[in-house]
């Protein structure tokens, strides 16, 4: 946000951003999980309060948080499938809705490349995904629980799309 020139970037600048870029998108390792296995939510939580006033200083906020809530969908879940109270209080703030966001990006990405199945694994993904919705709502995260039903509906609307579609080339 307070960058006031970008055509003042140089070669070295520029590699600097895609090296920044590639580490952020291969970026799995949740601030606060440890070697174990286990999480530690006051550790994450110091971290993006110092990472928090850096990028309000410099204007980068706005993309961290983004990139907080992606790297939040690798940070451990509940055995029904829900991340830790820790983590879901922060993807449900109020002040910051891109966490969830970024949180809904990865889900999507996370994916990979897929083939065309009728429907069917968009259907499992939207029924998965509006499971975790209502788990997250029933612990008071109706911010969260929203984005995850939103994720649910847009499988739902790929899922006839392609049915649509393999309608449509039938005939």
């Amino acid at each position: 946000e307070n960058d006031a020139n970008e055509a003042d970037v140089d070669e070295e600048k520029a590699t600097i951003a895609s090296n920044a870029y590639s580490l952020l998108m291969d970026w799995n390792y949740p601030p606060g999980l440890r070697s174990d296995g286990s999480y530690d939510g006051e550790q994450l939580n110091t971290w993006i309060e110092a990472v928090k006033k850096s990028c309000l200083e410099t204007g980068h906020w706005e993309v961290a948080s983004h990139q907080i809530g992606e790297v939040l969908y690798y940070a451990p879940m509940e055995e029904q499938g829900l991340w830790t109270d820790s983590v879901s209080e922060i993807l449900n703030s109020k002040e910051d809705g891109e966490y969830r966001r970024g949180l809904r990006i990865r889900i999507f990405n996370s994916r990979g490349v897929h083939g065309d199945t009728g429907g069917k694994e968009e259907i499992e993904l939207a029924e998965q995904w509006e499971g975790v919705a209502s788990q997250a709502e029933a612990k008071g995260f109706v911010r969260l629980a929203t984005t995850l039903r939103e994720l649910g509906q847009s499988y739902r609307s790929d899922a006839k799309r392609y049915v649509v579609e393999d309608l449509h080339d039938l005939e």
